[in-house]
């Protein structure tokens, strides 16, 4: 009953239960992470697609892993590679660390309670689904995402671009020069970012769309110096 009554009142069920999918694995959550999104898994998808070899050993890097869907999906299918999550939530890195011992990945990630510039090594693949709705939208969102999920996670700043700017000022510190960099993005930001970016010397390798046809998942690599 208790149940019923809060999703009444519009609370999702995968808050209610502390349960969501994502790549197939079950993943607990709680209101202090951002539910994961099927586009995310986008982010995933493209990885597999430049790095085929699932034995190969890679070094990943999550910038705001949250529940660490991503990074947790990741590492159970480079079974040799080993990666880091940071977040600057520390509620959240208990809910990542929470999946990492349930999905028995936790002695290849490395998780890290702070903001993107706590960081100082350098990874062969680096991703983040950074918030991106602009401040003036965050009233528009569904009842299930604008009351139940947290706005940290939500909130990219008046333009929807701050997040983005914030990482572009890091980024190259933690790249090999053969690095890739994967970013989800929201509609129609898709040149703004590309400008962030390439401001800072990285040039956009591709762009994937989600099911609904929407620009979803950037990916980047270092220019190359001649």
């Amino acid at each position: 009953n208790d149940y019923f009554k809060r999703r009444i009142k519009g609370e999702p069920i995968s808050k209610i239960l502390n349960n969501k999918e994502f790549w197939s694995l079950n993943f607990y959550t709680n209101k202090y992470v951002l539910d994961p999104r099927p586009e995310t898994e986008f982010i995933i998808e493209s990885i597999m697609k430049y790095n085929k070899n699932k034995s190969e050993e890679l070094s990943f890097c999550d910038l705001g892993t949250g529940s660490g869907c991503i990074i947790i999906s990741i590492l159970k299918h480079y079974y040799n590679s080993t990666g880091v999550g940071i977040d600057i939530s520390k509620d959240a890195i208990k809910v990542a660390k929470r999946n990492s011992n349930k999905h028995n990945i936790s002695k290849r990630l490395k998780l890290i309670w702070g903001d993107w510039n706590s960081l100082n090594n350098k990874y062969d693949i680096i991703f983040s689904n950074p918030p991106y709705i602009k401040l003036r939208d965050l009233t528009k969102l569904q009842q299930e995402v604008k009351f139940f999920d947290p706005v940290i996670s939500l909130n990219g700043g008046k333009d929807g671009l701050e997040s983005f700017r914030d990482i572009s000022l890091i980024i190259n510190r933690y790249m090999k020069n053969s690095s890739i960099f994967l970013l989800e993005i929201g509609q129609n930001q898709m040149k703004d970012v590309e400008k962030i970016f390439y401001a800072k010397n990285l040039q956009l390798i591709e762009v994937i769309r989600d099911l609904q046809g929407i620009e979803r998942i950037m990916i980047f690599n270092k220019v190359q110096k001649v």
